[in-house]
């Protein structure tokens, strides 16, 4: 039995602009798609047209924004359904923009797969989702229950067919050459893994700070040496031949840390790295981040799992660092535990590695007990 054709809308007596002309009285008959587009004299009604009445006069065509931030005091990267929606409507009202890609989708290189990873959002994240999928067939969404992002990242490598994978958080971008250029540097110097610089920016976009460490192209255990290694997933681009062969997974336990444990095992399955200066990944500085959440048990989870390292000794110089500013730096500065507390903490949780030595712990512990203060000051300074 043949297929009833689709309903077709159609716009009559209209001054069209059709990109290449003006008609004067035209018509344009449309479904999804444009069908037609003639003069009123050349129009022959058809038994599924539906003719939609509006006092509008003119056809124009839309605009298409093909990378855009946001617009209108919002950004696209936020995620959040009801402003994105918001922020289309103002764009197409005032600036006749009828087709918006966000960043991410815009790509120089443009071989690529995009995976949407919906951790269980309340809002309509997912349905956004869904409509980028339905137009490009390069997106693929995964709707899963609220686990964290450890979880999410790990569907994603499940689900990924590409020769290289990039993580991208929901909040943050990357640059529209960054893949381009990253493939370009790993063909040629035959790298299993690249690092790249990122900035921290604010809501508007604004630049806060920037790391852009570079080296030479090295064997793995020379890259380790550099004492240069990102520890944001985000800032590097991995093999997926690598990370199936080894099994490599996030830690769904940990909430701090776990993306900088993932990049250690990665590191230690390759042969050649190379970190460049290319500010190419834009990390949103967001107060409600795991990142800056000083909550005391995952950070003492965090530095159990830290000295539980199986790479420990490898390692260590980036693990004894990371103890001290990323987990228990912290929560002296955020003033969750007293004095007493976290003399008590070192103590009874033997925590050998929060400082980098002996010497440099009790000289901590000394200030800290005569003036928390003095004490903060003396880590930033050793941490400078």
């Amino acid at each position: 039995m043949e297929e009833r054709k689709k309903l077709m809308k159609v716009l009559k007596n209209k001054i069209i602009y059709t990109g290449n002309g003006k008609i004067d009285n035209g018509y344009v008959r449309f479904n999804q798609r444009i069908s037609e587009v003639d003069e009123m004299r050349n129009f022959v009604p058809q038994e599924d047209d539906e003719i939609i009445e509006t006092d509008a006069t003119y056809v124009i065509p839309g605009f298409v924004d093909v990378h855009s931030h946001g617009g209108y005091g919002k950004d696209s990267m936020d995620a959040s359904a009801d402003e994105i929606d918001w922020m289309v409507r103002q764009m197409a009202a005032k600036e006749g923009i009828t087709t918006y890609f966000c960043t991410t989708m815009t790509q120089t290189y443009d071989n690529i797969e995009l995976l949407l990873i919906n951790d269980g959002s309340p809002d309509r994240s997912g349905e956004i989702c869904d409509r980028y999928a339905q137009t490009d067939e390069r997106i693929k969404v995964f709707h899963k229950q609220n686990a964290g992002v450890s979880a999410a990242r790990n569907t994603g490598l499940m689900n990924a067919h590409g020769k290289w994978i990039i993580f991208v958080d929901s909040d943050d971008w990357l640059e529209v050459d960054c893949i381009e250029k990253c493939l370009k540097l790993i063909n040629e110097y035959h790298l299993d893994f690249l690092q790249f610089g990122l900035k921290r920016v604010d809501d508007n976009g604004r630049v806060l700070s920037a790391d852009g460490k570079e080296t030479a192209v090295l064997s793995a255990e020379e890259y380790i040496r550099t004492g240069k290694i990102g520890i944001c997933v985000g800032g590097g681009i991995f093999k997926a031949d690598i990370i199936q062969a080894a099994n490599l997974r996030f830690d769904t336990d940990l909430k701090l840390g776990e993306d900088q444990l993932f990049v250690y095992r990665y590191i230690s399955k390759c042969k050649y790295c190379n970190r460049i200066n290319n500010l190419f990944y834009n990390y949103r500085a967001n107060a409600e981040s795991a990142c800056t959440i000083s909550n005391p048990q995952e950070c003492i989870k965090s530095i159990k799992a830290f000295q539980k390292f199986e790479l420990r000794r490898i390692f260590e110089p980036y693990i004894q660092r990371s103890i001290l500013r990323y987990f228990l730096y912290p929560i002296i500065r955020s003033g969750i535990l007293t004095v007493r507390q976290i003399y008590i903490l070192i103590q009874t949780e033997k925590f050998e590695m929060l400082v980098p030595n002996r010497k440099i712990e009790k000289i901590f512990l000394n200030l800290y007990k005569c003036s928390k203060y003095a004490g903060i000051f003396f880590l930033r300074y050793t941490l400078s």
